[in-house]
Parts: structure tokens; C-alpha cells; sequence
């Protein structure tokens, strides 16, 4: 058993806060005072989060942070392509990961977007958001192949170093 009683608990991600797990830890610690931030407020089951946080503050808008140059502003290109909805499965309410990487790989998108990066892009550094971790491994390893010095960091199998290492790298 836990013997201290914290005072505060931060949970970051405070969307989960509401799955069991979480749920036993409030329960258990219901005096301590709670914050929670999430950047997605709005769980995919539906669940509100009013039953743990009396208020929502709602931070400066995307906007907001681009004019005012906290965030660097977007260009967003994609290429053309149809994929089969109905081949991808809905899982806990959005599309199912694996079945979502199995289509961009049969649509071939992937190398799609590495030649599409390289037309648009050529020598500048890039974050690819993948579907998961087998999506991540792929994605780098196309980019690998094109040329680029590229890495997967995933959320299993990599040592806080490791990722330290990694996210310097990409920052030089």
C-alpha cells in the first residue's frame, strides 16, 4: 500500500482520467486537490470529465499561438489517393491503427509521401506522425531508403536516452 497522502495530483493526459485504473487512484486519494490538462478535452467513448474537474480553461487557440509565434505556421500537402473505408474496422470509436496502415501500405501512400516530401521538401528536416509503432518503424525505414537520416521514436523499446538522443538529433 501507498503511505503518503499527496496533497496534489497532476495528471497529464487528463483525458484518461476517467479509465479505471485512474478512477481507483482518485478514489482512493479523493482529498488531494486535482489538475488535469489535456490537449484533447473531449474523450472518443463520450465520457465527459466533469465528474473529476469543476473547471475547464481553455488555453490560447492554435491561432493564437502561430500569429503570435509560439507554434511555426503549417503548410499541409497530401497526395491523391482513395482509400476503402470499409475495410478499416472503428475501434474504441475512431479507425483501428493497424487496419488504417495495412490500407496506406496497399494504396502504397508511404512511398507516396516520401516522394511527395522530397519533391516539396528536399534536405529539410521532418516529423512523420504515424499510426503506430509498426507504421513509425516503416515510415523510417522508407525515408532511410530515400536518402534521409531517419529514426522511429515510439512509445515501447526506447530508453529515455535513447529518445533524448534522438530528439537532439532531429534539432541538429
Amino acid at each position: 500500500t501507498i503511505k503518503f497522502k499527496p496533497t496534489l495530483i497532476i495528471i497529464d493526459e487528463a483525458h484518461h482520467s476517467v479509465a479505471a485504473t485512474w478512477v481507483k487512484i482518485l478514489l482512493h486519494f479523493h482529498e488531494a486537490k486535482l489538475l488535469g490538462v489535456t490537449a484533447t478535452p473531449e474523450r472518443l467513448d463520450g465520457r465527459g470529465l466533469e465528474e473529476y474537474f469543476d473547471k475547464l480553461i481553455l488555453g490560447p487557440s492554435v491561432k493564437y499561438l502561430i500569429e503570435n509565434s509560439f507554434l511555426s505556421n503549417v503548410k499541409v500537402f497530401t497526395v491523391p489517393v482513395c482509400l476503402s473505408r470499409e475495410l478499416i474496422k472503428i475501434k474504441d470509436g475512431d479507425f483501428s491503427a493497424s487496419d488504417s496502415v495495412q490500407q496506406l501500405e496497399d494504396a502504397g501512400i508511404n512511398g507516396d509521401a516520401v516522394t511527395e516530401y522530397t519533391k516539396r521538401c528536399p534536405n529539410k528536416p521532418a516529423i512523420v506522425f504515424c499510426c503506430n509503432i509498426k507504421h513509425a518503424v516503416g515510415m523510417a525505414a522508407l525515408f532511410a531508403q530515400a536518402g534521409y537520416k531517419a529514426a522511429s521514436l515510439v512509445s515501447k523499446g526506447v530508453s529515455p536516452e535513447q529518445r533524448a538522443q534522438l530528439i537532439e538529433d532531429l534539432g541538429n
